[in-house]
């Protein structure tokens, strides 16, 4: 074989083996450094996100998140408040999502990942959009990797990856409901009055905050009780009282509003400190509804009320906790307002645990006794506390778990002791 032979040969080799380098690093996927962030602009900057998108199979919005001045909403439950809480974890998660490795970048193997385009009809991908950010930000959410991953893609991108922590994105709009409707334990009730749409009216009652046991009003001739506390669950019916479901109530003008103005059951609770909740029920199939409405009832208020002691930085003898000021002993009127109050943002959790930590580091000389609180200042917190709770729960259809809607309008006969 002649040099010049070998040269030509040698040429071709090299422009083949060049060729097939070249073709490989057409075909395979990116190469990323592993712990290099997917959504680096949303790294920080999780405060600035206006709206959250779950987008699901058929590129159609499943749940669509919307922050105001004091919450975030969801706009297909009539803007009823989210699960703050669940969300921030959702976007915190967003932001420190980890690459682990690249994936395939063949649009072929997506739906092996999940992470297909979700405008598919039989996709199993949820996309979720970021509204807010200075570039808004979307990132395609696959199958579970296993352990602490999932595989994920950002839309405009080709390869995808594996990437930590793992990402669980509801798409169901009952899952992101702020779920606590009230909260009130029985110890802050006074009396009940239970109306039963086919039973007999009853109510239940104590004189003062120091008796244990709920008294029934009035029981039929030669019945008793089937034991002392046996209406005690009843007065204790509101507390941690959470939703399934929820929508607006239907306007006076609407046809399904007539099912709200008969044949309902009823409950109507007398606070102490001068509140009055209403709960009316009913039942659509195996659905349990309630609408809730608050009052506030001076003369109740005054008649309970309790000439709050003063406050000193230095606990009693027997290392006992010092009494709150506006407090009552016994008693919890100054405690949390019917209403689950809003998920605490990240500065007032913050300047809580500041506060807290400069008292402790001060000691009890720096806490200097603080009066009491007029009786006329305890009246308009009260009123206050009646009127915001009512504002947030008024004007909504909840949907409970039955047991709770059973305990909320039990009959008569339930409590009384059998022959």
């Amino acid at each position: 074989m002649t040099p010049r032979r070998i040269l030509i040969l040698l040429a071709v080799a090299v422009v083949v083996v060049g060729a097939a380098l070249w073709l490989a690093s057409a075909h395979a996927p990116s190469s990323t450094a592993t712990g290099a962030k997917v959504l680096p602009t949303l790294s920080g900057s999780i405060n600035s996100v206006t709206e959250l998108h779950v987008v699901a199979a058929g590129g159609k919005d499943a749940v669509t998140l919307k922050r105001d001045e004091r919450h975030w909403r969801i706009a297909e439950r009539d803007g009823y408040p989210a699960d703050a809480a669940k969300l921030r974890k959702l976007l915190l998660a967003l932001s420190e999502l980890e690459i682990v490795e690249d994936k395939t970048a063949n649009p072929e193997n997506y739906a092996r990942l999940g992470v297909e385009d979700p405008a598919k009809a039989d996709a199993s991908s949820v996309r979720v959009d970021l509204v807010g950010l200075e570039k808004p930000a979307s990132l395609i959410v696959g199958k579970s990797a296993g352990g602490d991953s999932s595989y994920v893609r950002v839309p405009d991108a080709k390869t995808s990856r594996q990437a930590k922590p793992m990402l669980s994105v509801e798409r169901d709009p009952r899952q992101w409901l702020d779920r606590a409707i009230v909260d009130i334990g029985q110890d802050r009730v006074q009396s009940v009055r239970i109306g039963p749409a086919g039973g007999k009216a009853y109510e239940i009652a104590r004189e003062n905050r120091r008796q244990a046991d709920f008294a029934v009003a009035n029981l039929p001739r030669g019945k008793s009780l089937s034991s002392s506390s046996a209406a005690n669950h009843v007065a204790g019916a509101l507390a941690s009282l959470s939703l399934d479901d929820v929508r607006r109530a239907p306007a006076a003008g609407d046809a399904s509003a007539a099912d709200w103005t008969s044949n309902l059951d009823s409950a109507e609770f007398h606070l102490f400190d001068g509140t009055t909740l209403k709960v009316a029920g009913r039942k659509d199939g195996d659905k349990h509804l309630i609408q809730l409405s608050s009052a506030f009832d001076e003369a109740q208020h005054r008649r309970f009320v309790e000439a709050a002691p003063a406050v000193s930085g230095t606990a009693p003898a027997g290392g006992a906790t010092p009494p709150v000021a506006g407090t009552r002993p016994g008693a919890s009127e100054t405690a949390p307002p019917l209403g689950a109050a809003a998920t605490p943002t990240p500065d007032a959790i913050a300047a809580a645990d500041a506060a807290k930590t400069a008292a402790k580091d001060a000691g009890p000389v720096a806490a200097e006794a603080q009066p009491a609180r007029s009786e006329a200042a305890m009246l308009e917190a009260a009123r206050q506390a009646a009127s915001a709770a009512g504002a947030r729960v008024e004007g909504w259809v909840y949907e409970i778990p039955a047991y709770k809607y059973e305990t909320l309008f039990q009959p008569l006969d339930d409590l009384l002791s059998k022959p």
